[in-house]
């Protein structure tokens, strides 16, 4: 008898669990400065995206930017008002899991001070729209 596999597969929603089996990064490991997080949280895409523009907006030319986390996370959602069964919905946005004491992005340069640096983060910190501070790296 000859089976074939299907080449149909199933993929399921991504679930937050309160204790992320990520490997956490406390300390930066490029930048002097850097914004971490404090509460375990989904952070999309669009967030990301924001708090970066805005760091580089403010830094401009004076600081390298590394950003440490990505959202790879699919969510999915069906519309408003549609009755059960049907299937999945349809794909919304990316989100990226991220653990407390997560750090997210970092920044350094020759000409940054801690006062802009200071400011940046505190800027970008406000379009995540999540508890995170400011840290800097003291070896």
């Amino acid at each position: 008898m000859n089976f074939q596999k299907s080449k149909y597969r199933k993929v399921h929603k991504p679930r937050c669990s309160r204790v992320l089996i990520e490997q956490k990064r406390v300390t930066p490991m490029y930048g002097v400065y850097a914004l971490k997080v404090l509460l375990s949280c989904r952070i999309t895409f669009k967030q990301l995206d924001s708090a970066k523009r805005t760091l580089k907006k403010v830094v401009k030319k004076n600081a390298f930017l590394w950003q440490m986390v990505f959202a790879d996370q699919p969510v999915t959602s069906k519309p408003a008002e549609v009755r059960m069964g049907k299937g999945k919905g349809g794909f919304l946005h990316n989100v990226a899991l991220v653990s407390s004491g997560t750090i997210v992005f970092e920044i350094s340069g020759a000409n940054l001070t801690e006062k802009l640096a200071k400011q940046a983060i505190q800027q970008a910190a406000g379009k995540l729209g999540v508890p995170s501070k400011f840290v800097r790296y003291t070896s």
